[in-house]
């Protein structure tokens, strides 16, 4: 049997603080091997002049592990 937990609330940010761009290269400069094909979509929460955004990222399954630059493995679930 699979537990999976519920997220219990979520915390927009300021788009201006972590753009879609950033998050994607923190991704890519602290994993190795990179991930191709990751697709970060901005979802605005709130009104326009906030620019709070909450980021939902996609990880396309991959055919080996990867590891931060700490070399810890990280699965998906």
């Amino acid at each position: 049997m699979k537990w999976v937990k519920l997220i219990e609330k979520i915390d927009p940010i300021d788009a201006n603080d972590y753009s879609k761009e950033w998050l994607e290269q923190v991704i890519n400069s602290t994993i190795s091997p990179t991930i191709p094909n990751i697709i970060i979509t901005p979802i605005q929460v709130g009104t326009k002049e906030e620019n709070k955004v909450v980021y939902i990222v996609e990880i396309p399954k991959s055919n080996t592990a990867h590891q931060m630059n700490d070399k810890k493995v990280l699965q998906k679930v």
